[in-house]
């Protein structure tokens, strides 16, 4: 059986003001509270690491603050639509020294819970000698090996490459896609090989249905209605 290695985590919530799906997504009303909120629960409810989130927004900071998690001011420049997780993270670590990884915790995916972070961390701790880091991911039904992409004019397969595009799909492998809930990464990955999986990812798989990640009105409304069955009441129409 894996040991469990001990090493000094924290969970690190990136929540930015500026969006353009959703103005102000990550405090916009979902269930009676602001959508940052059921991220910072399910932290607290887990309660075994720090609990910080980043934000450039005083709004969010200052709720942050409220429900009594660390905060980390994040400058401008890497808050907006294009900036990469990885800045972020960056930032992060160069400030708070003393953690060897981080448990990343999206704003956007309201239904996380307690019990994803401790199978999600247990599985990293466990193999941290193994891997760099963990992601969360949920099987597709397309293959990207079926996939192609238009370039000027010519089909392209996605998978540069690729010769089974034309293959039976009982002998292709089967395809996970990340579901932006839960991912860990080791400090060494951020600052010295300057990307957040570094060399080997080890998978956590969930289910299919766990894909709620808000990111239009479309998303907004599937999100309540889920929050809702699962606290028993009727779904919204």
């Amino acid at each position: 059986m894996n040991k469990v290695i001990n090493r000094k985590g924290c969970i690190l919530i990136l929540a930015r003001a500026g969006s353009k799906g959703i103005a102000n997504k990550n405090m916009i009303d979902v269930c009676g509270k602001p959508l940052i909120y059921y991220a910072i629960k399910a932290a607290k409810d887990f309660g075994n690491l720090d609990i910080f989130v980043s934000s450039d927004s005083k709004e969010i900071l200052d709720y942050a603050k409220s429900l009594k998690v660390l905060t980390v001011e994040r400058p401008i420049n890497i808050s907006n639509d294009l900036s990469l997780d990885l800045e972020g993270f960056e930032h992060f670590f160069n400030i708070y020294k003393e953690y060897d990884y981080s448990v990343h915790l999206r704003a956007t995916f309201p239904l996380i819970n307690k019990n994803i972070i401790e199978s999600a961390n247990e599985l990293f701790l466990k193999n941290y000698d193994k891997f760099d880091s963990l992601r969360s991911v949920i099987p597709v039904s397309q293959s990207p090996y079926k996939m192609w992409h238009i370039d000027e004019g010519i089909a392209k397969t996605v998978i540069p490459g690729n010769t089974q595009h034309s293959s039976p799909r009982q002998i292709i492998k089967n395809s996970f896609i990340q579901n932006a809930c839960i991912d860990i990464t080791k400090r060494k990955n951020v600052l010295e090989s300057k990307n957040m999986i570094g060399r080997k990812c080890l998978p956590y798989i969930m289910k299919k249905t766990d894909n709620i990640d808000i990111d239009n009105i479309n998303d907004l409304k599937e999100a309540i209605n889920a929050i809702r069955i699962r606290d028993g009441k009727q779904p919204s129409r």
